[in-house]
């Protein structure tokens, strides 16, 4: 079912699409290609924090559950440097640096539906060489299906010249459907971490989280600590396969995380404020309110000699694939 979500400052009609398959239902918005909803049958709240207008993604919760990038995460000095050219990216982030692919990325944007059925949708979106600073013309995809008790998120590029590419799904998960989740319990396969600097740029090589707030080898709850860290699964992309799993505190809810990406980006919406932003439903956000789980490759990954290939090209398509799997005691 398609329903008009509203319509954005430059006159453009934002869609949404509401999709139901096995124990699931969503709602899909065209604008970021954004999830605003996930509910599994017998449980009442949404699984993912969700903005409940337009003008709500819009502004304060940019983000919410939208598909980010040309290339997610941040971009050191808002530049990058290919085929002996040096691009110039937006500087959006402390003034200096790229995020989530600038002011004018994939988030940011109306996508158009290519393709959909009960259970999934497909949209579309290009942008042209230069858009934003990034080199070399760019069609995405991104497809939500669900599928029994998991949400698939694919994500598909093509470009006609060499130029970067790493999308990321940005939905805040709570398994409670309440409060915060500093309760809820992480496990995350993996041995190091990308380290950073007071500005969260890479500063080297991937370190042990042995010894530090990053060691989620063995399930334990997040609690009140604030991330924004990126963990490394492996040293490229791979075939799909488990990389973490999140327990709620109270309500039974499990979610396993399986995605074919190097990266796995923990975030906890440190941002928000104990003031708290309006949601989905006239809930209040607060510090803490969800769990973003962003598969990717490694942050700035385009300046950086040894990690992860984030290099599309006209014989190099891009492919990620995560699946969100869903369970109840």
């Amino acid at each position: 079912m398609i329903t008009n979500f509203g319509t954005t400052p430059s006159g453009e009609t934002v869609q949404m699409i509401t999709l139901e398959g096995g124990d699931l239902r969503a709602e899909v918005v065209t604008y970021g290609a954004a999830l605003r909803s996930l509910y599994l049958d017998g449980f009442e709240p949404s699984l993912a924090l969700g903005a409940e207008t337009l003008e709500d993604l819009i502004g304060p919760l940019r983000y919410f559950g939208s598909t980010v990038g040309r290339v997610a995460n941040r971009i050191k000095n808002a530049e990058y440097h290919l085929g002996g050219q040096r691009f110039e990216l937006e500087k959006n982030f402390v003034g200096k640096h790229t995020l989530h692919g600038g002011d004018s990325g994939v988030g940011g944007q109306v996508w158009s539906i290519a393709d959909m059925g009960s259970d999934f949708v497909t949209l579309s979106l290009s942008e042209e060489s230069g858009h934003g600073g990034f080199g070399g013309e760019i069609a995405m995809q991104v497809t939500y299906r669900l599928n029994g008790r998991a949400l698939e998120v694919v994500m598909t590029a093509t470009s006609d010249s060499e130029t970067p590419c790493n999308l990321a799904h940005h939905s805040y998960f709570n398994l409670d459907g309440e409060g915060n989740v500093d309760g809820h319990r992480l496990r995350v396969d993996a041995e190091t971490f990308v380290p950073l600097d007071d500005e969260l740029i890479p500063t080297g090589d991937p370190v042990s989280v042995e010894g530090t707030k990053l060691d989620f080898r063995v399930m334990r709850p997040l609690g009140d600590v604030h991330y924004d860290n990126n963990l490394c699964v492996s040293a490229e992309r791979v075939a799909l396969r488990e990389v973490a799993r999140v327990e709620g505190a109270k309500s039974g809810i499990s979610l396993t995380v399986e995605t074919t990406e190097a990266g796995l980006q923990i975030y906890n919406a440190l941002h928000l404020t104990e003031e708290g932003t309006r949601g989905l439903g006239g809930r209040i956000y607060r510090t803490h309110a969800g769990l973003a789980l962003e598969t990717q490759v490694w942050p700035d990954a385009i300046n950086r000699e040894g990690y992860p290939d984030c290099i599309i090209g006209p014989n190099k398509p891009y492919e990620s694939i995560t699946r969100y799997v869903f369970a109840r005691d």
